[in-house]
C-alpha cells in the first residue's frame, strides 16, 4: 500500500466516523493489534533459538585431566610471581637453622645423659659412679654447674 492509498483509506474512515475520539480509539486498536502480532512473531522466533541441544559434557576423565592441567598452569603462573631470595641470604638462613638445631641437639643430649645417670644412681647398686662421682650429692652438684650456662643463654635470647 502506498502513502496515498493509506491517506485515502484513513480519510474514508474519518468520513465514516462521527467524531475524532472514535477515530483515535480505532487507531489505538490497530496499533495494539500490530504490537500483539509483533510479540507473537517474537514468541515464535524464540523457541527456534532454544531448540538447539546443549553440548554434551565430556566424560569425567577428560574433565579431571583438564582440571589438573589448569591447576598446574595456575601454580606455575603463581611461581613466576614469587620474589626469590638471593643465594647468600639463603645460605645465611640455612646456617642459622643448622646452628640452632645443633645447639638443641647438645642440650637434649646433655639432659638425657644427666637423667640416665640419675636413674642409674637411684635404681642400681649403690657402688655405681656417676660421671666420676661416687655419691648422688656430688652428681647433683655437678648438675648445678650447668645452671649458670642455661640462665646466661636464656637472658641472651631475650635481648
Amino acid at each position: 500500500m502506498s502513502k496515498d492509498e493509506k491517506k485515502l483509506t484513513q480519510d474514508e474512515k474519518l468520513a465514516q466516523l462521527d467524531d475524532e475520539a472514535a477515530y483515535e480509539a480505532m487507531l489505538a486498536e490497530e496499533e495494539a493489534a500490530e504490537k500483539e502480532a509483533a510479540q507473537k512473531a517474537k514468541a515464535k522466533a524464540l523457541p527456534a533459538k532454544h531448540d538447539k541441544k546443549k553440548p554434551k559434557k565430556a566424560n569425567w576423565f577428560v574433565r579431571f585431566c583438564k582440571a589438573v592441567g589448569k591447576k598446574f598452569k595456575d601454580t606455575f603462573a603463581e611461581l613466576r610471581k614469587v620474589t626469590w631470595p638471593s643465594f647468600p641470604k639463603v645460605m645465611k638462613q640455612t646456617g642459622i637453622v643448622v646452628a640452632v638445631v645443633l645447639f638443641f641437639l647438645v642440650v637434649i643430649y646433655l639432659d638425657d645423659l644427666a637423667l640416665s645417670q640419675l636413674y642409674a644412681l637411684l635404681f642400681q647398686d649403690s657402688g655405681a659412679t656417676l660421671l666420676g662421682c661416687n655419691n648422688a650429692a656430688a652428681f647433683i652438684g655437678s648438675l648445678f654447674a650447668f645452671l649458670p650456662l642455661t640462665v646466661f643463654l636464656r637472658r641472651r635470647s631475650r635481648i
